[in-house]
């Protein structure tokens, strides 16, 4: 899935399967519909990194690999698994071509459980520097604002070239750890993985310097269909202080059965007093831990 070279183009194409460019395709106007989704912006650039991390700091092999999208709007950016947008991507299509409903949820879901990131945020939204972090934590989705996520770059000498682009190195603190990235100032991109931007270049690879976070570019195009930067919208969104969120994401982690218990979503247990405290019993205990911001 690495590609050999990543052709930057300008905003009057599109990267051809040859790695040509082609002429830009123009979408047709469609009618606007009411939504359950929040849609501020539509995609011009997609970029794919592959990510590695470690999910227990006490055993540095037990590390997991996916890939994650960075989604370049006009205004905004979103950052989201890579396999919770193909099953959007795969929902909208599948509701194009009236595929039955069961039909329809069976092939979503499969794509839907390959997704490693819960978190999905739009940077720039709902105001510059200001970024929207919405997770699915315990049965709802969970969403807040943070006007803090902003890096205090340090450009540094060093070189390198990856993938054909000469890249530069900046170095960060940010949320308890020490990053380092490289990028590339011939792609004009503001961006990078996660809620990483600021520098004069698309970020190539990122990782903190214990490497239980590594992030490198395996794809950069403009898309040919309409890609919407979308987070969902409906009742179901509780809005919460960054504070309480990571509070609920560490609890949940080390209280399973609450987790279970405290579901709002569609499933819930009916159990007796008893019942909840064998349960309890079996799934509560500490569990590895590990998440990309640490502050």
């Amino acid at each position: 899935m690495v590609l050999a070279t990543i052709p930057f183009v300008a905003e009057s194409a599109t990267v051809g399967s040859n790695g040509s460019e082609s002429a830009e395709v123009k979408s047709s106007p469609q009618k606007a519909k009411k939504s359950i989704y929040l849609i501020p912006d539509t995609a011009k650039y997609k970029i794919t990194y592959s990510v590695a991390f470690v999910r227990d700091t006490t055993n540095f092999s037990d590390k997991k690999d996916a890939f994650v999208v960075t989604l370049v709007g006009n205004k905004c950016a979103q950052f989201i698994d890579k396999y919770e947008l193909d099953y959007h991507l795969l929902s909208d299509s599948l509701t194009i071509a009236n595929v039955p409903r069961d039909e329809a949820k069976r092939k979503r879901m499969k794509v839907k459980m390959l997704s490693t990131f819960s978190e999905s945020i739009i940077m720039n939204y709902p105001e510059k520097d200001v970024n929207t972090f919405q997770s699915y934590l315990s049965g709802s989705f969970r969403r807040f604002e943070d006007a803090k996520a902003i890096q205090n770059w340090k450009i540094e000498r060093d070189t390198k070239e990856i993938l054909g682009y000469k890249c530069r190195k900046a170095t960060c603190r940010f949320r308890g750890r020490d990053y380092e990235a490289w990028y590339a100032e011939e792609l004009p991109i503001p961006y990078g993985p996660y809620q990483f931007r600021g520098l004069p270049g698309l970020i190539l690879e990122l990782s903190d310097t214990n490497k239980e976070y590594v992030f490198n570019i395996v794809g950069l195009e403009r898309p040919e269909k309409v890609i919407p930067l979308r987070i969902f919208d409906g009742k179901a969104v509780e809005k919460i202080s960054r504070e309480d969120f990571w509070f609920l994401h560490r609890y949940y982690n080390d209280n399973a059965a609450a987790g279970l218990l405290n579901n709002s979503g569609s499933i819930k247990l009916k159990l007796t007093p008893e019942q909840e405290k064998e349960l309890e019993k079996r799934l509560n205990r500490p569990r590895p831990y590990n998440p990309i911001e640490k502050e």
